[in-house]
């Protein structure tokens, strides 16, 4: 029999022979049945059992619908199937809705919502009037009687059928005449909801199973389950990978087996207490062994799986590759443990300055150096940065802090280098000085971060201070240089006068003068000629500090000018009882000024006169050294030659080492200018002398 054929319902109240109302009902619970087997959906059924409910009950409108809890827990009426009474366009649209989706009605306060609060059939045939009625929209068809009966599945209510508008009203010998078609119903929903709820349980274990398949074979990190015994029962492709092995080689392969010998007893222990129920799951950071040699580091967690009755089942291990991240680490930690050593070896501090957004200053950063340069500790700066930073200013002189806050914002508004010179306080009387040197750099979030260093500079400071004392006392003594060259020019000039004079006075036959007034006029030449000597040894020291020295250099034969002031000095000698004595050193040209060769040995050969004894030698001797191609001229003599000390102020000008007590002339600075006319012509002066045996000075001059 179709059950979509209207003529699978019979009418009931057709008086056909040999079918009474009976039969009629038993055919069309046949039907339910059978369309139990057929229909897809519970809708298609109540459509076509509908009418046929109606003819049966002779109503004129019903509803057949499902029940299910409400948001509040409250029980709700879903139509399924509902006779068109619509009245206008908002109730034809809840008919259209009920035709599709089912209309939700959840009002308890009405006559189907008494049949969903106490799950018992209700008869009302005076609607109006009925207290447990709810009223009708305004529009709706009169409501003259009304049955609500609901439907039920293994004791549990799952629908309701609504009849409505029976001619003479609804009794209970109509409900118990139709009560197996409502049984018949009830079982049919039911049966169609536990239809429905399996399927939808296997469709969401199928789903869940999908989703679990494709976690376990897309996630980033390994996955592996793992039976009570430590064997592989399953892992997924990345893990395959990480171990360096197929999944096939790994299915019942125990864990323990591929994990690094040092770290499996802590591994087995954490496994005994997780079966133990002391913990429900732990972490671990491990390696594990790949087949060629090579370890991975891996962080493993690891969960128990119970079953029902829950006993342990299986383990669930996530294992994530920290291989990577432990080699950054190891470099990281080398390049540290670099910078600890460069900082603690670099003579200096090594620091990181910080300004938050709220302008707050710290000092995050200080090498090892900054307890030798503050001589004693400063506190840890990554721990407290501004407690650091203030520790560091309280020993700064105050006066060296002024302005510092205005350069290190203008440093950070610009991100320009900020630098700074400061003493710090307590050092004694000389200050200590340090320099710090930074560069700054803006954050991402707004802090501005100095690095920077910090040296001491006490050092340069003090050179600083006596280069200028240096510079000071060059400008002075050029300026004495200056004064010294123009006065000895200008007293050069009325001495040559004197001296002129004197020698007229002396000299001129038509006054001629008498004995007495002749030696006194003989004094007054000898203290000019002095006094003349001393102005041009003073000009020449004068031209030789200030490099104005004129000097014509040529290839001067070394025994030519020996033998002009041997002869020079001869009367001088022969007064002082000492012998000069020439060592031929043959044919030696240097590359001299004549005049100023002739100047040193005179300057020489006068001292070897003047510093000897009566009876005693000066000796002149020259040669060229063949290793270094030089001309050496050295004058000997048998004086008293000189001490230590006196050796340690022999260039002093003016200091003639004690002479100055004897009858020896002299202004104590003929060697200052013999070693400074020396060294202008690329020379030097060589002393060597022993007390009591005499003294040697050799002048070493270039080879022409």
């Amino acid at each position: 029999m179709d059950v979509r054929d209207p003529e699978a319902f019979p009418d009931p109240h057709r008086d056909t022979a040999g079918q009474d109302s009976a039969d009629e009902l038993l055919t069309v619970m046949t039907v339910l049945q059978q369309e139990l087997a057929r229909s897809p959906s519970l809708k298609h059924t109540f459509d076509l059992v509908l009418p046929s409910l109606l003819k049966l009950s002779d109503s004129a409108f019903g509803f057949i619908g499902e029940t299910r809890p409400g948001s509040d827990g409250a029980p709700m009426l879903v139509i399924r199937t509902l006779s068109d009474i619509s009245w206008d366009p908002a109730s034809q649209a809840v008919y259209q809705q009920s035709a599709s989706d089912g209309v939700r009605f959840e009002r308890l306060k009405t006559l189907y919502g008494a049949v969903l609060t106490s799950r018992q059939p209700v008869i009302a045939n005076d609607p109006p009037y009925d207290p447990r009625s709810g009223g009708l929209p305004t529009g709706h068809p009169p409501l003259r009687a009304f049955l609500g009966v609901p439907l039920e599945h293994g004791g549990e209510m799952v629908g309701m059928v609504g009849l409505a508008n029976r001619p003479g009203g609804y009794d209970v010998a109509l409900l118990q005449r139709l009560a197996p078609l409502f049984a018949v119903m009830g079982t049919l929903i039911g049966l169609r909801l536990e239809q429905g709820a399996r399927q939808a349980a296997e469709d969401a274990l199928r789903r869940s199973e999908a989703l679990y398949r494709t976690t376990f074979e897309m996630a980033a990190v390994g996955i592996a389950q793992v039976d009570l015994a430590g064997c592989f029962i399953d892992v997924n492709s990345r893990l395959a990978r990480k171990l360096g092995r197929s999944r096939d080689e790994l299915q019942g392969q125990s864990m323990h087996a591929i994990t690094h010998p040092d770290d499996l007893p802590p591994d087995l222990l954490m496994q005994q207490r997780l079966l133990a129920g002391e913990i429900d799951r732990f972490m671990v950071e491990k390696r594990y062994l790949r087949p060629d040699g090579s370890v991975i580091w891996a962080m493993l967690t690891v969960a128990l799986v119970r079953d029902a009755e829950g006993r342990p089942e299986r383990y669930i291990a996530v294992i994530e590759d920290l291989t990577e991240r432990r080699l950054i680490e190891q470099r990281l930690r080398e390049r540290d443990d670099v910078l600890r050593k460069i900082s603690r070896f670099v003579p200096g501090v090594m620091f990181q300055l910080q300004r938050d957004t709220a302008g707050r200053f710290g000092l995050t950063y200080a090498s090892e150096g900054i307890h030798a340069l503050l001589d004693g500790p400063l506190g840890e700066p990554a721990a407290g940065g501004g407690t650091a930073l203030q520790a560091l200013l309280a020993r700064i002189e105050p006066d060296d802090l002024v302005g510092v806050p205005d350069a290190l914002s203008a440093s950070a508004d610009a991100l320009t280098a900020w630098n700074m010179s400061f003493r710090l306080r307590d050092t004694g009387p000389s200050p200590r000085w340090f320099e710090a040197r930074s560069m700054p750099e803006r954050q991402p979030d707004g802090t501005v971060v100095w690095y920077g260093f910090i040296a001491d500079i006490t050092e340069r400071k003090r050179y600083e201070t006596a280069l200028i004392s240096a510079e000071a006392a060059e400008r002075a003594n050029r300026a004495k240089t200056v004064f010294l060259s123009r006065m000895s020019h200008e007293l050069r000039t009325p001495l040559n006068s004197v001296l002129g004079f004197a020698q007229l006075l002396r000299m001129d036959p038509r006054t001629p003068l008498a004995e007495a007034q002749r030696q006194q006029v003989s004094h007054i030449e000898r203290a000019g000629a002095h006094l003349l000597a001393m102005v041009n040894d003073i000009l020449d020291i004068a031209r030789v500090e200030s490099g104005t020295l004129a000097l014509q250099l040529e290839a001067v034969p070394v025994d030519e000018v020996v033998d002009d002031t041997l002869a020079l000095l001869a009367d001088m000698a022969h007064s002082a009882g000492v012998t000069l004595q020439r060592d031929d050193g043959g044919m030696v040209l240097a590359r001299v000024d004549r005049l100023r060769l002739k100047q040193v040995l005179v300057n020489l050969l006068s001292n070897a006169i003047k510093f000897n004894q009566r009876g005693g030698l000066a000796r002149v001797a020259w040669q060229r050294e063949l290793a270094t191609g030089a001309v050496c001229i050295s004058v000997t003599d048998s004086g008293p030659g000189l001490d230590e000390a006196q050796m340690q102020q022999l260039f002093e000008p003016f200091n003639r080492l004690g002479a100055e007590r004897s009858r020896v002339e002299g202004t104590g600075i003929g060697l200052v200018i013999t070693r400074g006319l020396l060294e202008s012509m690329d020379g030097a002066l060589d002393v060597q002398s022993t007390p009591g045996l005499g003294s040697r000075f050799t002048a070493v001059l270039p080879a022409a």
